[in-house]
């Protein structure tokens, strides 16, 4: 069963000549379906998918023009892809905390990683996602 949510997200993304810190509130839809947490929401230029699954978080976005799948998990290294008008980029994601509570009808996940090219750090980030009923 679906039910609207209100997603909040907060960002800070740390690179080596700025910071840029950014807070977005987005209606959309939360199931969970074989035990895995699906949120779907639309901000100006995509869609979003949050997909929890047991500990690990795949946050993935998609439009005409961009995509993006970005994989964590806890204390792990992945790749993550971006496309951008046709051109692919492929980036590694050290996640160094990633934390996942779900209570009553909220859910928050706590994400802080590092995300390098060709071994060459491009940024320090942080994304705290708070899912509650829309009211």
């Amino acid at each position: 069963m679906d039910k609207n949510v209100k997603v909040h997200i907060y960002t800070i993304n740390d690179y080596e000549d700025h910071k840029d810190e950014q807070t977005n509130d987005y209606q959309g839809s939360y199931s969970v379906v074989n035990g895995k947490i699906f949120c779907i929401y639309d901000d100006e230029e995509c869609r979003n998918t949050i997909k929890i699954d047991a500990d690990k978080v795949y946050l993935l976005r998609k439009s005409s023009r961009y995509g993006s799948t970005m994989f964590f998990v806890g204390g792990e290294e992945s790749t993550s892809c971006h496309i951008f008008e046709g051109t692919s980029m492929t980036m590694n994601i050290m996640t160094e905390k990633l934390d996942v509570a779900v209570i009553d009808n909220r859910t928050d996940i706590d994400i802080s990683y590092t995300l390098s090219m060709d071994d060459v750090t491009v940024s320090e980030n942080r994304v705290k996602i708070c899912i509650t009923e829309w009211r």
